[in-house]
């Protein structure tokens, strides 16, 4: 296997993303346009002719240059058009050509490590009828249907992108400027290109309480983005989105994945975890 190492302007992005799309454990986060809009920088591992393929976002810190996971980006790895071995993953690790690394594979990769540490998050096949699927909702989350239910939460996805960010830099605002910024552009251009999914929860008399951003691609649901009011937080409404998108896509060839919002929602509607391995290479004061 003849690998390369590029930079991101000598990426042929038709070929990179071509290889994502049909990549069996393709990712949103490993499309060209999303790590331009989240990494400062990103280079790449290329093989035979970009059937398999390697991000490599890059930092910066004191001339120090290091791979380290952006923000909006909780897992990358290697993606391969054909069967991916664990040998192949093996040898496109080897030729990451940096001393310093803070990296989180995706759950189909997998790496050798002395002492394994790894990122778990909950997904929901929702290939299932919706009653199989609320089968495996645990105790806590069918109090929390209820409450959904009597609570009158509706659920909408017709909210514009201004509005998402105004109910948001309301009611949660992102810790660094930057942050805001590449949210906003992740959002306008799933939107624009039709792949995201801008949800609202609202009370019984028709305040916005809760908010949600997904994009859907590889036969993906990808939660990337959620929000609620303090009202919100009483009344479940973020828990009411969810449930709603259940609903309306349960017997779909579908998965809903949770890798930012694990613990406080995917643990409600799912036994089911993705298991990631963390990779931490060199000196970590900067990780």
């Amino acid at each position: 296997m003849k690998i390369q190492h590029i930079k991101s302007h000598q990426i042929d992005r038709d070929k990179w993303d071509a290889c994502i799309r049909s990549a069996s454990n393709g990712v949103v986060y490993a499309y060209a346009w999303y790590l331009e809009y989240t990494a400062s920088e990103w280079e790449a591992l290329v093989a035979d002719d970009y059937q398999v393929v390697m991000p490599l976002p890059i930092d910066n810190v004191m001339g120090l240059r290091y791979v380290k996971m952006p923000a909006f980006v909780p897992v990358l790895g290697v993606f391969s058009s054909e069967i991916l071995s664990p040998e192949i993953v093996k040898e496109m690790m080897a030729r990451v050509p940096y001393s310093h690394l803070l990296y989180v594979f995706n759950a189909y990769n997998k790496v050798e490590q002395r002492k394994k540490v790894t990122i778990n998050y909950f997904v929901i096949d929702l290939i299932p009828s919706i009653g199989a699927i609320l089968n495996n909702v645990s105790s806590d989350g069918q109090v929390i249907l209820r409450n959904v239910e009597r609570n009158k939460v509706t659920v909408s996805r017709s909210l514009g992108v201004q509005d998402y960010m105004v109910f948001r830099d309301q009611h949660q605002q992102l810790s660094r400027s930057q942050q805001r910024t590449v949210l906003q552009q992740l959002i306008s251009f799933a939107v624009r290109y039709k792949s995201a999914g801008l949800y609202g929860a609202y009370d019984e008399f028709n305040d916005l309480i809760a908010v949600a951003f997904l994009i859907k691609t590889n036969n993906t649901l990808f939660l990337i983005d959620a929000v609620s009011s303090l009202q919100g937080r009483a009344k479940d409404g973020l828990h009411a989105i969810i449930y709603h998108i259940i609903r309306n896509n349960a017997e779909s060839n579908l998965t809903l994945e949770f890798p930012f919002h694990s613990k406080e929602l995917g643990c409600y509607f799912s036994k089911t975890e993705h298991e990631c391995q963390r990779i931490v290479k060199g000196i970590g004061w900067f990780a």
